[in-house]
């Protein structure tokens, strides 16, 4: 193979990626529309970082502010509004001392001009009542498959689809104060 003919094929497998698009024509896309897609791919990442302080600050209008108005949210057990989701959660996690926490890793981006499909990667750790009725977390990991679709200006989900890929019911052990962790008397063998 000359040198350079297989550099093409590995440069739109990169762009593909990465979420750099390329115009219908193949056309690679002017310096603007580079611009764009980074403006786009830190939009939708800040949006995710959202959806996720939200659940696990319980917090409902940052959650919404993740979605657009009309969104669609499937979890699974529930599907509907992403607003009246927003909602549940946060009274469902209420009640509960220990907190939540979201982590989304491995963003791919799909952008085609005002609309991208993402696939992230996420694990929640989420309070449970444990079987002797302590509070307890589970973990789960998973993906969130969701459409943006920027609209006046601003990229949001329109449609969430969460997989669940694997579970863990409890995690169990016991807590450790952080308090007591960074004692300058305490030894950290112990």
């Amino acid at each position: 193979m000359p040198i350079g003919q297989g550099s093409h094929r590995r440069r739109h497998r990169f762009e593909r990626k990465f979420g750099i698009f390329r115009r219908d024509d193949g056309v690679a896309p002017p310096a603007a529309d580079a611009l764009f897609a980074l403006e786009a791919d830190r939009a939708i990442r800040q949006a995710l970082a959202r959806y996720c302080a939200g659940v696990d600050g319980r917090d409902a209008a940052l959650i919404r502010s993740a979605y657009h108005a009309d969104a669609v949210d499937d979890h699974g057990s529930f599907v509907g509004s992403a607003f009246e989701f927003a909602d549940r959660i946060v009274a469902l996690l209420a009640p509960f001392e220990l907190r939540s926490q979201h982590h989304v890793t491995n963003v791919l981006i799909e952008l085609r001009d005002d609309r991208a499909d993402v696939e992230s990667y996420v694990l929640a750790f989420h309070p449970v009542h444990g079987e002797d009725g302590t509070e307890t977390h589970a973990l789960f990991g998973g993906r969130y498959r969701d459409r943006f679709e920027r609209r006046s200006g601003e990229w949001k989900i329109a449609e969430r689809r969460v997989e669940m890929d694997w579970t863990r019911a409890a995690l169990h052990g016991d807590r450790w104060s952080l308090e007591a962790a960074f004692q300058r008397d305490s030894d950290p063998n112990d």
